[in-house]
């Protein structure tokens, strides 16, 4: 995941007196960006996520041509895809700002790698939702959590329970209990396997590294 701060700089302006080939419109720069950015994600690799979230103008009027304009975006996707659509983002600012007659720079305000999970966990995982359910699969996952940050310390996977209709950070967030018990069960099946197979060997190198 990589988030960036779009700034444009054209010349604030009266909207009722500057026809559109006099303006520098540091606010066109900024949402011709935002709209362009499913396509630059898309072309990049078609699974791949973008998303413009915030956006803001200086002067904020509607009779005023913004002098200022910043967007915040962020894409998700693998470590090359990122690449290739953080040039073409920045290609694509370019050449806008050049045509509206602005200036403008992407700034990369943060950069989270992508996280691989243990193999040894996540093959106890996958053989335990196997034995519960044909309904499942290896899932990637675009989102932050928790686990990638404990992944760097300590052998970590993941098991996902499906959400009703996709919803997720909504009030139509739901999982029916059906899930639910069948991913504590998983949970729990797979801590005790992993306990049984892991535990005696970690135990043993710390007691050889004590």
């Amino acid at each position: 995941m990589r988030r960036y701060t779009l700034t444009a700089i054209g010349q604030a302006n009266h909207a009722g007196t500057t026809p559109f080939e006099l303006r520098q419109d540091a606010g066109r720069v900024a949402t011709r960006a935002a709209a362009e950015l499913r396509r630059i994600c898309q072309e990049a690799a078609p699974a791949s996520i973008g998303n413009a979230g915030v956006i803001s103008f200086q002067l904020a009027a509607a009779n005023v041509v913004p002098g200022t304009a910043r967007v915040e975006l962020e894409v998700r996707a693998g470590t090359e895809v990122l690449d290739s659509i953080e040039r073409s983002l920045e290609d694509f600012v370019a050449k806008v700002a050049a045509e509206e007659a602005c200036d403008a720079v992407v700034e990369r305000t943060s950069a989270k790698p992508a996280a691989l999970f243990d193999e040894r966990v996540y093959g106890v995982v996958e053989d335990v939702c196997r034995q519960h359910t044909d309904r499942c699969r290896p899932p990637l996952s675009y989102a932050g959590h928790d686990a990638s940050v404990i992944s760097t310390r300590l052998p970590t996977a993941m098991l996902f329970v499906p959400s009703t209709g996709g919803f997720s950070h909504s009030n139509r967030e739901h999982t029916a209990d059906e899930h639910l018990v069948l991913g504590a069960q998983a949970l729990l099946d797979t801590v005790v396997r992993t306990g049984e197979a892991m535990l005696p060997r970690l135990l043993s190198e710390e007691l050889l590294a004590a």
